[in-house]
């Protein structure tokens, strides 16, 4: 029985110390270290921020509450962001941009400060809990050797009692040796009934156990997690804030550019307008200096012209007296005289401006065998427009440039080593040229025109005794021989009356 009681108290002792014993206990937070969180939120310090410590008797455990697993500045608790001051100027932007970097790489130190005491402060913790494993386990050493103890104990005690019946019944008291044998299975079967149990409670013990400390882990993985999930969460609102912080500062920055450039672009638009209406204002004024100037040497030309036009009238007034009336005028023209085609000419000067022409050429040349001939009769009549007009019939008429028409007719007879052309045909042309005066009454004319002759042409063959033997006959159109002149002219004239 003192076996089975020893048993019995070391088995509930060893439940009440397993049922006592204090959940894991985190390592409580330096009052400095709260302080200064608290200090860094802008908060005073909440109750329920606070660890409370266990007590002995077990009545309250160990309570954490995370306020913030990375501390924010207040701005960014507050839900504001910091916006620096803007300093205009390219000096004040400058110290701006230092001033926002500056507060950056600050708050990426105070975040990597704040994660380097989470991580230790993970450490300190992993510590802890394999400290308390281990003083655990070496509890649980001690209570085995005190049950290896105790059952040494009772294992000695069960053979003494072994050798008390034995020596009993060598006494010969037979009856007192069953009945202490009879106890002794008795006492041996309630201490294994008794151990089977305690192992039972100390399964069912190590069970519960087992299930707390894993409520307990999962419980500390689940507040990790959403300590995790609640760092997590205010760094992305953090980085998120951050970023919307520096989206706007960059929208602003550029809208102060965009400003800027638009200023300046508004600017030099103003100095080019500004620009252009100076040099429009310019090329006006000049424009109305060369017209005034065109002008007044406009009036200048035209007073010279009224000037020389009146000596000009004065002079011919002067000479009128003694110049004559012009009449009618004689020419010839050299290039036909050089290929000794005579021709003679009579020019009639009309009104102020027209001067009426006739011309007669005939070229009659044959030699005596009739193997070469040059015969040729033409008679054109036409009429020529001075540009420059005369005031009366007098000295002044048909001079300077001219333009002409003449219309005609002739027949030709061309023959070489016996074989000929001959025809009868029409001829005209116009052209124009220039008369220069030779003194008062002659003149010198350089022509040409475009003129063309259709004439029925007879292709024959001359005989040494005046016949013909026709090759061939048709019509023939070629240029006019006489639109190109170099003529000199008389103007026959009659005394003016006085």
């Amino acid at each position: 029985m003192a076996a089975l009681s020893a048993t019995f108290f070391s088995l509930t002792v060893s439940a009440q110390d397993v049922k006592g014993k204090n959940p894991p206990v985190k390592n409580p937070v330096p009052e400095e270290q709260k302080v200064n969180d608290s200090n860094k939120k802008g908060a005073p310090v909440d109750d329920a921020s606070l660890l409370i410590p266990t007590t002995p008797s077990g009545t309250s455990s160990t309570r954490y509450q995370v306020e913030d697993a990375i501390v924010l500045p207040p701005s960014a608790q507050q839900g504001k962001t910091v916006t620096p001051p803007v300093v205009a100027g390219q000096e004040g932007v400058d110290e701006q941009k230092r001033l926002e970097e500056q507060q950056r790489l600050e708050e990426q130190k105070r975040l990597e400060e704040q994660k380097r005491l989470e991580e230790q402060q993970k450490a300190e913790e992993q510590r802890r809990l394999e400290e308390q494993k281990r003083l655990e386990e070496q509890k649980k050493l001690e209570e085995q050797k005190k049950l290896e103890e105790q059952k040494r104990l009772e294992e000695q005690k069960r053979l003494e009692e072994q050798k008390r019946i034995e020596e009993l019944e060598r006494q010969g008291k037979e009856e007192e040796a069953r009945a202490e044998a009879e106890r002794l299975r008795q006492a041996e079967l309630e201490r294994q009934r008794a151990e089977k149990e305690a192992l039972k409670a100390q399964k069912e013990q190590e069970r519960l156990e087992a299930e707390e400390a894993r409520r307990a882990e999962k419980e500390a993985a689940e507040q990790a997690r959403r300590e995790e999930q609640e760092r997590k969460r205010e760094e992305k609102e953090a980085l998120k804030a951050q970023k919307e912080q520096e989206r706007l500062e960059a929208e602003e920055a550029r809208r102060a550019e965009k400003e800027a450039a638009e200023q300046a672009r508004r600017e030099e638009q103003e100095r080019k307008r500004e620009e252009k209406e100076a040099l429009k204002a310019q090329k006006e004024q000049e424009r109305l200096e060369a017209e005034e100037a065109r002008k007044a040497e406009k009036e200048a030309a035209e007073e010279a012209r009224r000037q020389a036009r009146a000596e000009q009238q004065q002079v011919s007034a002067e000479r009128r007296d003694t110049s004559g009336l012009a009449i009618i005028g004689l020419s010839t023209n050299v290039l036909l005289d050089l290929i000794t085609a005579v021709n003679i000419g009579v020019e009639v000067p009309v009104g102020h401006n027209w001067c009426l022409s006739a011309e007669y050429a005939m070229p009659w040349w044959g030699s005596a065998d009739n193997s070469f001939a040059f015969k040729a009769m033409n008679v054109n009549i036409g009429a020529r427009y001075y540009f420059t007009p005369w005031e009366n019939n007098g000295f002044e008429v048909c001079r300077g440039w001219f333009l002409s028409a003449s219309f005609g007719a002739g027949l030709y007879d061309a023959r070489l080593n016996f074989n000929g052309s001959k025809g009868r045909g029409l001829l005209g042309n116009v052209g124009g040229g220039y008369s220069f005066p030779l003194g008062d009454w002659w003149r010198m004319n350089l022509s040409a025109g475009i003129g063309v002759m259709v004439s029925d042409n007879t292709i024959y063959r001359a005989t040494a005794d005046g016949n013909t033997i026709t090759r061939s006959s048709g019509v023939l159109t070629h240029p006019d021989p006489t639109s190109l002149k170099v003529s000199f002219t008389y103007i026959f004239h009659a005394p003016r009356k006085k």
